[in-house]
């Protein structure tokens, strides 16, 4: 609270929640990377989950997120062995073969999940240009191979990604 500088806890068994970020009407979302989901957190304390899977298999650990003006959430899903508790102590556990951003579409019945890049190898944080017209992200894969760079995507008005510059 900041006109008294208290702070209270808000939830708790959040499976290693990050990426926290509010839509417009206020509603709470947040990237459980234990619990391998995005998730909303409902006003009467409830977990909706949007997405735990891509293709049949289970998510990396989800960690950060944005939200658009078309209300679709675009979040990273990259594995950091030890970043989210016991499960991701070991590369076993992963059972998707890349390190990606996805967006999460509304659709009457739910959310359908979309693999927006195929050029990451440990995406974080990310965040949109002022016009929603750029996607940030921060490629910080751990790998000897990888990269660490600042990348630029455009977004296209399809919800599509065009080749990042850095």
């Amino acid at each position: 609270d900041p006109r008294n500088d208290n702070v209270t806890e808000f939830r708790t068994g959040t499976d290693h929640a990050n990426g926290l970020m509010f839509d417009l009407d206020g509603r709470l979302y947040g990237c459980e990377g234990g619990a391998r989901r995005v998730v909303r957190y409902e006003p009467d304390g409830s977990t909706t989950v949007l997405a735990d899977n891509f293709a049949g298999k289970r998510l990396n650990m989800p960690n950060d997120l944005a939200i658009d003006p078309h209300g679709r959430i675009w979040f990273t899903d990259p594995y950091y062995p030890g970043a989210a508790g016991p499960l991701s102590r070991e590369m076993g556990f992963k059972e998707l073969d890349h390190d990606s951003v996805y967006s999460l579409i509304p659709q009457d019945d739910g959310w359908s999940v979309t693999r927006a890049t195929y050029d990451t190898g440990g995406p974080n944080g990310l965040l949109f240009s002022l016009d929603y017209h750029v996607l940030y992200v921060a490629e910080s894969c751990r790998e000897s191979w990888g990269k660490r760079e600042l990348r630029a995507y455009p977004v296209y008005d399809d919800g599509s990604l065009g080749p990042c510059t850095v």
